[in-house]
């Protein structure tokens, strides 16, 4: 079965990455500044009259290879484009050495009535194995990320009712399947396939997440259109979402990424490491 359970925790107020393939002495951390220091996870930015907010990124490592990183900024989950040496990106990637710091500006502009401002670190983004190598791939599913709100007022969530609901276990974090019934593995799959994700809960308390997809780092639409789905999952209950899978012209990668607890992301869910991320990644191909 090829899933993933994301966990990450901080140490003084960087973002680690919690990776079995890294041996003792060895880290990735991430963190995000603006101009009255490192920002917290869970904390509330403050937005400049125009609107604009500039961040510092900061990616620390001392590992075993070199590596290709890419950096991606959501506003309320939706992916949007922030500006580097006056060029605009909707996505930006970057490489790095064993040890190295890398530390860059953004601009990014926030709509008024933004609730959260995200940002994911994707690593070796455009690598999979060309054969199924369950040691490879599995760290390849993981993701960092700095979560922030914009504002303190509570938000409504308009949860996704067309699921399939189910107590049987497991009830681990995320699964993509091409069977309803079965969780499958997928490591390839086709253009206009249909799948079927799966999110799990084994806590002893409703977990809501924010559900989105990318195809080749750019963010894709669900089959009714929409580019965010909003699930709240029950204790011991999984819940199923049926997608199909958008076309492609030539070989890409497409990621499943679900958020916990949006719009209400706090320190104290970071500090604790209870903050756990649903991250899958496959081969996508044309039909």
């Amino acid at each position: 079965m090829l899933f993933i359970f994301v966990a990450y925790f901080s140490v003084i107020n960087l973002k680690y990455e919690d990776n079995s393939e890294l041996k003792a002495n060895t880290y990735v951390a991430l963190g995000v500044y603006d101009s009255n220091g490192i920002l917290d996870d869970g904390e509330i930015i403050n937005i400049p009259n125009d609107n604009i907010a500039h961040h510092i990124i900061e990616l620390d490592q001392e590992i075993e290879e070199n590596r290709e990183y890419l950096l991606i900024a959501m506003i309320d989950f939706k992916q949007s484009p922030f500006t580097i040496n006056n060029k605009v990106h909707e996505t930006y990637t970057f490489d790095t050495k064993k040890n190295d710091s890398v530390k860059f500006e953004l601009d990014i502009q926030i709509p008024e009535g933004s609730k959260e401002l995200s940002y994911i670190i994707i690593k070796k983004p455009n690598f999979m194995p060309d054969s199924f190598n369950l040691e490879k791939i599995l760290p390849l599913q993981m993701i960092m990320s700095k979560r922030f709100n914009l504002n303190n007022s509570n938000t409504v969530l308009k949860y996704e009712t067309n699921l399939k609901y189910s107590s049987e276990g497991p009830f681990d974090n995320i699964w993509i399947s091409d069977n309803e019934s079965k969780l499958n593995a997928i490591y390839k799959a086709k253009g206009e396939d249909t799948c079927y994700i799966t999110l799990g809960n084994d806590s002893n308390e409703s977990i809501d997440y924010a559900l989105v997809m990318y195809n080749n780092w750019k963010q894709s639409k669900f089959t009714d259109g929409s580019i965010v789905k909003y699930l709240k999952v029950n204790p011991n209950q999984k819940q199923t979402l049926k997608v199909k899978l958008p076309n492609t012209n030539e070989k890409s990668m497409f990621q499943v990424i679900a958020f916990p607890m949006p719009y209400n992301i706090t320190k104290v869910d970071s500090y604790t490491g209870s903050l756990a991320y649903g991250s899958l990644k496959f081969i996508l191909e044309p039909k």
